[in-house]
């Protein structure tokens, strides 16, 4: 039988780590309500941006075009 060791745990984890953020990221941009809350861009740019760029792109957005207010 095959079984995960420490180590291996630690590279599934590692692995999905950004999957999430991208996940959040991208889950975050689209429930915006309108284009005009974002600091930059517009929703079609950031979903572009998270989509391509996926965990670089996610830590973009957070930093640069999430809006300020809480949705």
């Amino acid at each position: 039988m095959f079984e995960l060791g420490p180590a291996e745990l630690l590279l599934i984890g590692a692995g999905l780590i950004p999957w999430i953020i991208t996940l959040a990221a991208l889950v975050d941009a689209i429930r915006v309500p309108e284009d005009r809350y974002y600091r930059a861009g517009t929703k079609l740019i950031w979903v572009l941006v998270i989509l391509f760029l996926n965990c670089v792109g996610a830590l973009v957005y957070f930093a640069v075009g999430r809006p300020h207010y809480r949705h």
